[in-house]
């Protein structure tokens, strides 16, 4: 069992996977940010289109910007994502 406990704050989102006696197995962090170029999430969000984000073409904000909900959610879900990848992947290279 693995377990994600994910920590936002005004700054950054920080996410952790430990195992069932509180061993650390990987961590990731990351600052609130959205598709760079956009005045506003809702653009994309009212319309139900999801907004494509290639690799490393971010726009790192203050969450106060983000005015949806799927935005911060966007943020979180890839935090617990990427630490759920480097937990597996430590794993694997443990086995």
């Amino acid at each position: 069992d693995v377990y994600i406990g994910v920590d936002y704050g005004r700054s950054d989102v920080k996410c952790a996977a430990v195992d069932v006696d509180g061993t650390e197995l990987a961590t990731y962090v990351t600052r609130w940010w959205r598709a760079p170029g956009r005045l506003a999430d809702a653009d994309a969000c009212a319309a139900a289109v999801p907004v494509p984000v290639e690799e490393g073409s971010r726009e790192y904000v203050d969450p106060a910007m983000l005015t949806t909900i799927e935005a911060p959610l966007r943020c979180m879900g890839e935090a617990a994502i990427e630490v759920i990848g480097k937990a597996a992947a430590a794993a694997a290279t443990a086995a």
